[in-house]
């Protein structure tokens, strides 16, 4: 139970810095940037790659989720090295 709290309130958290950052990319984007050394323009271009970084973690989440349900329904199918069955090997599969 103590799990499900931190996982949910850790995925608030997380939330809550994404929008966070978002709402600051949108309210500086028209700035008036005052030239190499500037701030806002670092700022924005780090929040732009934790973006980036955490808006390609879940895609490559789901990918490697999808490839391994894959390949277990593929193993699950191929045939077994004892495929052969005789009377002894049922009576003990019912048993157990």
């Amino acid at each position: 139970m103590k799990k499900r709290i931190f996982a949910a309130v850790l995925a608030v958290v997380l939330l809550c810095v994404i929008l966070l950052s978002c709402d600051f990319l949108l309210q500086h984007a028209d700035h008036d940037c005052i030239g190499e050394d500037c701030l806002v323009c670092h700022q924005i271009s780090a929040f732009a790659d934790a973006l980036r970084a955490l808006l390609c973690a879940p895609v490559l989440c789901v990918g490697a989720y999808a490839a391994i349900r894959g390949l277990c329904r593929l193993s699950a199918n191929l045939p077994t090295a004892s495929s052969h069955k005789t009377l002894v090997s049922e009576k003990i599969r019912l048993t157990i």
